[in-house]
């Protein structure tokens, strides 16, 4: 009798917790990114990152690496279509949420069935659920429809990849995602450990990726593409030194200050 009251209890809050979550979801995936974060002027991110582009698609403009936070020629090679083709508000904006929702949706199924490859569960589904699309963060982020969500879908991908022992398709995700925007570079380091093949087929790919981006873009989105962020990024006149997203640089100064020995 006891167990059964427990267990009609835990159902009733998660149905509360559902039904809330539902409410959180429409808000965070339907009128946060459509009726809050519209227009040129909530996207200026994606526009300051995507300039460089509009000028060489409009006059032949050489791409140059003058933004210090540029994004990548994978970032690049997404967005040439999306920019030739739709180019024009409110289309442009429409068609990166569109890609947003898919790869929120994508991540969400890929993360479940990792963690329940066989038998569905339906509460450990409510439970998912329920953290998931209460995850603020991911909102703001589909709101100015920016490229987190990409690499949440291809860090969901390196995950089933390496559980499933799929080395190249673990590869081709943190290769992919490092040349969109930096920071998936991190995960080359547990590759070493988890999966050294999908670790040096990694750097093939992106050595691969960077190749196209040569092709198409020229040097500053190819070869020349890491050196150049890098330099932008590291050292004392970095306009990161003082940046919440901090360096290496960053980090050293600070622990310099509070050095561990007596």
């Amino acid at each position: 009798m006891r167990k059964h009251v427990i267990r009609s209890m835990f159902l009733i809050l998660l149905g509360a917790l559902l039904l809330y979550t539902t409410f959180n979801a429409l808000f965070g995936l339907w009128y946060l990114p459509i009726k809050v974060y519209a227009g040129p002027e909530k996207l200026g991110q994606i526009e300051e990152e995507i300039a460089p582009l509009r000028n060489w698609i409009s006059n032949g403009t050489p791409i140059a690496l003058t933004n210090p936070r540029q994004y990548g020629p994978v970032f690049m090679l997404i967005l040439y279509p999306i920019v030739l083709l739709a180019p024009q508000y409110p289309l442009f904006e429409y068609v990166l949420y569109g890609i947003g929702i898919f790869c929120i949706i994508l991540a969400f199924s890929i993360t479940y069935r990792t963690l329940f490859p066989k038998d569905p569960h339906r509460i450990a589904l409510a439970v998912l659920l329920i953290f998931w699309f209460n995850f603020s963060s991911l909102y703001y982020i589909l709101g100015t429809k920016n490229v987190e969500t990409w690499e949440l879908f291809l860090l969901s991908v390196l995950l089933i990849a390496l559980v499933r022992k799929f080395s190249w398709l673990a590869a081709i995700a943190v290769a992919a995602g490092t040349l969109i925007k930096l920071l998936p570079a991190i995960f080359f380091l547990p590759l070493l450990f988890w999966s050294r093949k999908a670790f040096w087929q990694g750097l093939g790919i992106l050595a691969g990726m960077l190749l196209i981006g040569q092709i198409l873009f020229g040097a500053a989105l190819g070869f020349g593409y890491l050196p150049g962020i890098a330099t932008h990024s590291f050292g004392t006149e970095s306009f990161a030194v003082t940046y919440f997203e901090g360096n290496f640089y960053t980090f050293y100064t600070a622990l310099s200050k509070y050095p561990f020995s007596p």
